[in-house]
C-alpha cells in the first residue's frame, strides 16, 4: 500500500517537475516511469503472493 501511494506521490513531483521546466527534461521523464513501473510493482505483489499461498495449500 505504502509503495502504491509513493508511487503516485513520485508521479504528481515528475509532472509538476515537467511543468515548471519548459524543456521537458529527460529526469521528470524517467521519475514518470519509474513511478509507474513502482506502482505496478507494488500493486502486483500482494496479487502473486495470494496465488502462491493458494498453490502451496492446494499442493499440500
Amino acid at each position: 500500500m505504502l509503495g502504491v501511494i509513493l508511487g503516485i506521490a513520485g508521479i504528481v513531483a515528475s509532472r509538476r517537475a515537467r511543468k515548471a521546466d519548459y524543456r521537458k527534461d529527460l529526469p521528470a521523464t524517467v521519475g514518470f516511469v519509474c513511478s509507474i513501473a513502482g506502482i505496478v510493482v507494488s500493486a502486483v505483489t500482494p496479487l502473486f503472493a495470494l496465488i502462491i499461498a493458494v498453490a502451496q495449500s492446494a499442493i499440500g
